[in-house]
Order: structure tokens, then sequence, then C-alpha cells
């Protein structure tokens, strides 16, 4: 089993990153610098088209910057190939969406072993199970998706990200397809992660809801920062 590193968790250093527009360039994320220093749980806030996605992709090694420097676990992201890009994910990444992107013929189980099928070429059940446990589903193992709750299913997905016990979670709007009271309910599972297995999470979302019980915010504005701040909560 990996260990996680306590400090320098993500580091960007002038991240931008540029696609093709129709008339000049658009730039998602613009001369980004942050520093998440240590552990914990960070809520990146922003409208939409404020970059958050990218942001989120780039520090999880989908995207590659068009510009600066990206570490996150004392590795520098910019200068892997994709393969080590690949197996970075794969081994640090946990990653959340908006849609749960489940399998619906998998039984919720099967779902949360699948990526341990494809690393490892096995499962652990005693593994799965806490998994399911820390999440509230250890007695809807055997259902599948469609007899899940919205909130039920972003519960899984959530247990499938931690299933190989990654450093970094990253959850992309997941409260987005979520009633007000599910949203919540899951805006807590995540955020006490960090303390109960000792990672980092950071969550996009645009929620006032959500922003305002952030214990850190990293807020975006066209791609820039626009406030950084740690509160007590």
């Amino acid at each position: 089993m990996h260990t996680c590193p306590s400090n320098a968790t993500i580091h960007l250093e002038q991240v931008t990153r540029t696609y093709a527009g129709g008339h000049s360039p658009i730039r998602a994320v613009d001369r980004l610098t942050w520093n998440s220093a240590q552990r914990g749980f960070w809520v990146v806030a922003g409208s939409s088209g404020s970059g958050k996605t990218t942001l989120l992709q780039i520090i999880g090694g989908i995207e590659r910057p068009s510009s600066g420097e990206v570490w996150v676990e004392w590795r520098p992201l910019h200068q892997l190939n994709e393969t080590q890009l690949a197996d970075f994910r794969r081994h640090r990444i946990g990653f959340i969406f908006q849609g749960n992107n489940l399998l619906r013929h998998l039984t919720v189980y099967e779902n949360v072993e699948l990526p341990l099928l494809l690393t490892q070429g096995h499962g652990q059940a005693a593994r799965i199970r806490h998994q399911l446990d820390l999440v509230g589903l250890a007695d809807r193992a055997e259902a599948y998706p469609a007899d899940l709750s919205g909130g039920e299913q972003q519960r899984v997905a959530v247990a499938r990200a931690l299933i190989h016990r990654p450093c970094l979670v990253l959850a992309d709007e997941p409260t987005a397809n979520l009633d007000s009271s599910a949203g919540l309910a899951l805006f807590d599972l995540l955020r006490a992660l960090p303390g109960e297995l000792g990672i980092t999470v950071l969550v996009a979302t645009h929620d006032p809801l959500l922003i305002d019980r952030a214990p850190a915010l990293l807020h975006l504005v066209d791609g820039r920062p626009g406030t950084a701040e740690a509160r007590k909560r």
C-alpha cells in the first residue's frame, strides 16, 4: 500500500491552458499559480466557463497545460509522457464526475470492484466491503444502479474513486444532478474524507450553498484566481 505525503500536495506555477477559438485562442486557465500546501478539502468555485473543469483535468493529468508547471505529489506532470501520466492517474488519482458513469449491468459491488480488476486483475472483497461501508451502502452491494437513488449512485461513484487508495480525489460538479438534501449529504461525505483517510479532495462547484460550507476555497474568474483562502469552519 502506498502512502500519501503530508505536504506539497499540489503546486501550480503560471499554468495556462489555451484552446483554438473561432477568431482568437480561448484561455480556459490563465497564468494560474496556486499551492494547496497541505492535505485537506478544497472547493474550486466559479461560474460556468470559469475554468474549473479544465483545472481539475490538468491537476489529474488528463489535460496538459499549454504552458507552466504542474506538480502533484512531488511529480512534475508537465514533464511526464503519456504512459507515465496514465500510470499516475490509475494509481494516485480518484475521479468523481457530474454523471456517476456507473455500468448499469453491474451490481454496486461489481462497479466498485472494476478498477481493481483493471489494475490488479482481481478484486479484494474486504476492501470493497469497507469502501461500501464508508459511504453507507454496505447493505446495497448486490443492488443494481437502477435500484438506487441519485444520491446513492453518486456514493457508489465515491466508493469506486477510493477503491485503489488514491492520494488525491477530484470531484467535478458531483452534486449537480442531485436535490439539495442529497447534494449536501454527498458534500459532507467528501468533506470528511481527508480526516478519515489522510487524502486531499478538490470539489469543483458553482453551488453557493456548497461554497459557503467550504473550509478552504479557490475561486476562479475567467481562468484566473479570484481568491484563495483557508477558513476556520
